[in-house]
């Protein structure tokens, strides 16, 4: 018999699909960024990051983005399979499997180093910001200073 309390497949897809959607925007801002860099386009030496550095750092985005997209269409498939399953009145789990989670901490965090270790050092607050929101800022950083030159 189904269970009432089964209400979090919708939150978890309405979840999933707005990170799927966020994902994707930063994979197609990160696809930007290289094109930006392969054209080989060069800043002058008051730049944080050497042009390689930032090659480095972007391919670890973009291939972060790309598998995290993969992976999130993955649980949205997955969802959709308990959600039939509830329907034909079989039992399906009663939360998000806990390896979700794990899996997007242990990914933020890996990126978050690859990102952290492009960062100066001294700049404590950018260092800070990668740890809660995971390689953005850096790539922002990067996109902007291509920007400004």
């Amino acid at each position: 018999m189904p269970r009432k309390d089964t209400d979090w497949l919708s939150v978890a897809k309405e979840f999933i699909q707005q990170d799927l959607a966020t994902t994707v925007k930063e994979l197609d801002l990160i696809r930007d960024v290289l094109e930006t860099l392969d054209a080989g386009l060069r800043t002058e030496n008051k730049t944080r990051m050497s042009l390689e550095d930032r090659k480095f750092l972007i391919a670890a985005c973009q291939e972060y983005c790309g598998s995290r997209c993969h992976m999130l269409e993955e649980r949205l498939r997955q969802i959709r399979l308990w959600e039939r399953s509830r329907q034909e009145g079989q039992d399906i789990p009663d939360r998000m499997p806990d390896e979700w989670r794990l899996v997007d901490v242990e990914w933020r965090e890996w990126l978050s180093e690859q990102a952290s270790s492009q960062i100066d050092e001294s700049d404590a607050e950018v260092g800070v910001a990668v740890k809660q929101w995971g390689p953005l800022i850096p790539l922002l950083m990067v996109y902007t200073e291509r920007s400004l030159v």
